[in-house]
């Protein structure tokens, strides 16, 4: 894994580690009106939409390494046959 994706998966993780903190825990005994639940039910959406697309992004990020890794390739290829066919 790269460098620059290992940093974007730290940097996803701190968000989600935090955001989860923000998000009180039912075991509370906290004051409630709906707002606030709606609130919170927000939240939680939130967190679970930040945790599907850093997953997307992951995977994306590993694609988008492979293919640069073959197209690197593919141009070595190309430059060793041209310099065959000089």
């Amino acid at each position: 894994m790269q460098p620059d994706m290992r940093n974007t998966i730290r940097v996803v993780a701190t968000v989600l580690t935090t955001a989860s903190l923000l998000v009180p825990s039912s075991g509370f005994a906290e004051p409630t009106t709906p707002e606030i639940e709606s609130a919170r039910e927000q939240a939680v959406e939130a967190q679970q939409q930040l945790e599907e697309f850093a997953a997307q992004l992951e995977l994306r990020t590993e694609e988008y390494y492979a293919v640069t890794e073959q197209l690197e390739l593919t141009r070595e290829q190309i430059a060793e046959t041209r310099r065959e066919l000089e």
